[in-house]
């Protein structure tokens, strides 16, 4: 596999031992030095030396991608931490071959804690908010789903409970949520090299409930304004 990776790459060093290659959108990125330890060469690359007329340009910065995918001979393609967009031209070569890891509830097709702005302490503080605001206990979650074009809207293939604590703040309930997160990454790779596919799953029930659409989008809302870069 390949592992994409925008930050520390903690969450995806559990699958080092499975990848040929990390990529990576920051030069200043933590999970450089972690795949230096590892020997798995990394390869940086920045939106912003792939532009057209000016302005970056989603196809070239993805053919790029490509390119570098088939030098390795890439089957799969992990995201873990992994701040950017994906350029759809990446995710048609490697139709449902790429998987992303995401460190909140999802519900894909109806309202959860994905899309823009939900990434890093603001996602967690989003969380935070919700639980507090809403009338009933609540769970935070770390998923991991198919990536497609829009943030955060593949199918699910995996979704494990993370307990909420109380006086958590989002720096302690990022530590363990990295902590499930691990976990699961290790169990759903595992898997497929077991069945040799990605199995997706069904939640029985909504994470929303009727009635608290407003507080959700409340609570992403002062979450992003608090942590406007994640």
């Amino acid at each position: 596999m390949a592992i994409l990776a925008s930050g520390s790459g903690t969450t995806g060093e559990v699958l080092f031992d499975k990848a040929v290659v990390v990529v990576t959108n920051n030069p200043d990125a933590g999970v450089i030095k972690r795949a230096k330890k590892y020997d798995i060469p990394c390869e940086v690359r920045m939106r912003k030396d792939y532009q057209e007329n000016g302005k970056y340009s989603p196809s070239l910065y993805g053919e790029e991608l490509i390119r570098i995918f088939k030098e390795y001979n890439v089957n799969f393609i992990s995201q873990n931490g992994w701040a950017i967009l994906t350029p759809a031209n990446v995710i048609a070569a490697f139709s449902d071959r790429i998987v992303n890891s995401h460190p909140a509830p999802l519900d894909p097709g109806h309202l959860d804690f994905g899309g823009v702005g939900m990434h890093g302490l603001a996602v967690y503080l989003a969380v935070l908010n919700f639980a507090r605001l809403i009338k009933r206990p609540f769970q935070t979650e770390v998923t991991l789903h198919k990536v497609v074009e829009e943030y955060d809207k593949g199918s699910l293939l995996a979704y494990t409970p993370v307990d909420i604590l109380s006086g958590d703040s989002p720096e302690s309930l990022q530590e363990r949520v990295k902590e499930a997160e691990k976990k699961q990454n290790v169990s759903v790779w595992k898997k497929l090299e077991q069945t040799g596919k990605l199995v997706t799953v069904e939640r029985p029930s909504r994470l929303i409930l009727p009635g608290e659409e407003e507080i959700l989008e409340q609570a992403k809302r002062q979450a992003i304004e608090q942590y406007p870069k994640g």
